[in-house]
């Protein structure tokens, strides 16, 4: 799963370059927002102070999100804000065509369809 969620990643790049401002302070890179958000849903993080507490001491969060060994950490409210700006500007349909885009450069599944087949309980399944 690290290897795909590694691998979307590079295929959305060009994506995330447009998000990222020319002036200003300096924003956390969309890419890793994204990674610490999926940390944060897979391993039930209860909020953003506990996730970046997480990434502080454990390294293979750090990895996970691409924070080197001496990178400092964000600050949570720093996080949030980003995270909220990021959510604001990709539309839910945008994030639709990203995922299926990440989906099918990953090489795990073609379509959507097929994720949805796979993963609803069987009583759900169409036929």
């Amino acid at each position: 799963m690290l290897q795909g969620s590694r691998a979307a990643g590079r295929g959305l790049s060009g994506r995330f370059d447009e998000l990222y401002a020319s002036t200003g302070c300096p924003s956390i890179p969309p890419e890793r927002l994204l990674r610490a958000s999926l940390l944060q849903a897979l391993y039930t993080i209860r909020s953003e102070r506990l996730l970046m507490e997480q990434l502080d001491y454990n390294l293979l969060y750090r990895w996970f999100v691409g924070l080197n060994m001496d990178d400092p950490v964000w600050n949570a409210t720093v996080f949030t804000k980003n995270r909220a700006r990021l959510l604001e500007l990709v539309k839910a349909n945008q994030l639709g065509a990203l995922a299926e885009v990440a989906i099918s450069t990953s090489g795990y599944c073609t379509r959507l369809d097929q994720i949805a087949e796979e993963t609803a309980p069987p009583a759900w399944r169409p036929g």
